[in-house]
C-alpha cells in the first residue's frame, strides 16, 4: 500500500514538474513580443499625448478669437447677418466634433491611430482657418 501511494505522489510530482517546465518556455519564447508589443505602446502613449498637447493649445488659441469675435459683435451693436450666422454655426459644429475626438484620443488602436490622427489635424486646422476667416469678416 505504502508503495502506490510513494508511485502515486512521485509521478504526481513528475506530472507538475513537466507541466511548470512547458509554461516557463513558453514565458520566456513571448517575451519579446511583450517587450517590443510595450514599446509601441509607449510610442503611441507619446504621440496621444502630444496631440492632446497640441490641441489643448491650439483650442485655447481659437477660444481667445470666440472671445474677440464677441467683443467685435457687441461693439458693431447690429445683428449678424445670415451668412455670418451660418458660418457660425459650421464652425461650431466642426469645434464640437474636435473636442469630442478630442476626449476619445486615448481610446484608438493603433492600428486606427495614424488614420484618426491625420483627420484630427485637418479638422483642427480647418478650426483654426474658419475662426480666422469668419474674424476677417468682421
Amino acid at each position: 500500500m505504502k508503495m502506490k501511494n510513494f508511485v502515486s505522489v512521485l509521478f504526481l510530482s513528475l506530472i507538475v514538474i513537466l507541466l511548470s517546465g512547458c509554461g516557463s518556455g513558453q514565458q520566456k519564447g513571448n517575451e519579446p513580443d511583450t517587450v517590443e508589443k510595450s514599446e509601441i505602446s509607449a510610442e503611441l502613449q507619446q504621440e496621444q499625448d502630444e496631440l492632446v498637447k497640441l490641441a489643448n493649445e491650439e483650442l485655447s488659441k481659437i477660444n481667445e478669437k470666440i472671445m474677440e469675435l464677441n467683443e467685435k459683435i457687441q461693439e458693431e451693436g447690429t445683428g449678424l447677418t445670415e451668412v455670418q450666422n451660418e458660418a457660425i454655426d459650421e464652425f461650431e459644429e466642426k469645434r464640437k466634433s474636435v473636442n469630442n475626438r478630442l476626449n476619445e484620443i486615448k481610446n484608438i488602436s493603433e492600428e486606427e491611430w495614424a488614420s484618426f490622427k491625420s483627420k484630427f489635424e485637418d479638422d483642427l486646422d480647418e478650426v483654426k482657418s474658419n475662426i480666422d476667416k469668419i474674424l476677417d469678416e468682421f
